[in-house]
């Protein structure tokens, strides 16, 4: 069944609504990133070069989705329905910033769990289901799809981009099925381990605190895990469940758009959270009981567990 056999609304009218979305989302992460450098101006030259990074890369995803809207409902959708057959450039490409960028927040998570538990053992574990979907995705770029084709022994590894090539028409999304399903398993994986891990050693830190105020935060840091986590993951599952339900139109393509980029705002949540929180913890202190002076050894490991909790964000 083509993309003209199938109704327009669960095509291009999903992949618009999609769009729309994800501008929306867009611009509350542009907001985050003005807060975040204008509330945190101290923070470490990789953080902020980081954000920077992921900022542009979402920045090029919106601008390729634009061409591609553009492409099929202005330039090709009336005067040449045959467009409407296949994907374009633009539609294939947006998907090698989005990857990078969700991988890099994804690393970033892991390098947040690394910090908090000190165990690099747990890191690479989370690193390898985050590896292996990026790996399944990264091979969009057309001119090397016949050098790679030369190397059979490639082309399990940069499966997903250089098959969108091989196969453009929206009627042969069918014919590597299981790359689709391989990379939105790993990828949904990847963020509920991040997710777990991170909620298991913040709940064995509140085990293990004997103050009310350092247990509220660790908490309140729990929530914000599973809520990023939560999203993360469930977009992911909703991609690879509609992309079985329906593989031959694009409302799996409109939930992806989502995806980066409320991810992206994830992060930004996570870090532009840690003024508020180290805050309530320093009003706990002068307002607890446990407090009875700067000398006071309680109130200074409440605080650098405090510090040390926020830092997992």
């Amino acid at each position: 069944m083509a993309i003209a056999q199938t109704s327009l609304d669960l095509s291009f009218g999903a992949l618009l609504i999609g769009a729309l979305i994800a501008f929306f989302v867009y611009g509350v992460t542009c907001s985050q990133v003005w807060r975040f450098y204008t509330n945190y101006p101290k923070d470490s030259t990789s953080v902020k070069a980081l954000v920077a990074l992921i900022w542009v890369l979402d920045t090029l995803h919106r601008i390729f989705t634009s061409h591609c809207l553009w492409f099929y409902l202005v330039s090709k959708g009336g005067s040449n329905p045959a467009a409407l057959l296949s994907a374009n450039w633009s539609l294939v490409a947006r998907v090698i910033p989005s990857e990078v960028a969700v991988t890099l927040v994804e690393c970033f998570f892991v390098v947040r769990v690394w910090i908090f538990s000190g165990r690099k053992s747990i890191s690479w574990l989370l690193l390898v289901p985050v590896l292996l979907s990026l790996g399944m995705k990264l091979m969009f770029v057309h001119p090397l799809s016949k050098l790679i084709n030369n190397f059979p022994r490639f082309d399990s590894i940069w499966c997903y981009i250089v098959k969108a090539f091989k196969y453009p028409l929206f009627a042969d999304a069918l014919k590597e099925q299981w790359l689709v399903v391989v990379f939105c398993a790993t990828r949904a994986s990847a963020d509920v381990l991040i997710s777990c891990v991170l909620c298991l050693m913040l709940y064995r830190a509140g085990r293990t605190s004997y103050h009310f105020s350092s247990t509220g935060i660790i908490s309140t840091l729990i929530k914000y895990s599973l809520t990023t986590g939560i999203l993360a993951s469930t977009f992911a599952l909703v991609v690879l469940i509609v992309y079985i339900v329906m593989p031959l139109n694009m409302v799996y393509i409109a939930v992806y758009e989502v995806y980066g980029t409320l991810f992206f705002s994830a992060m930004l949540t996570s870090l532009n959270s840690r003024r508020a929180l180290q805050a309530a913890a320093n009003r706990s202190l002068v307002l607890s009981p446990y407090n009875t002076g700067t000398n006071n050894p309680q109130s200074v490991i409440i605080y650098a567990n405090t510090q040390k909790h926020t830092a997992c964000i």
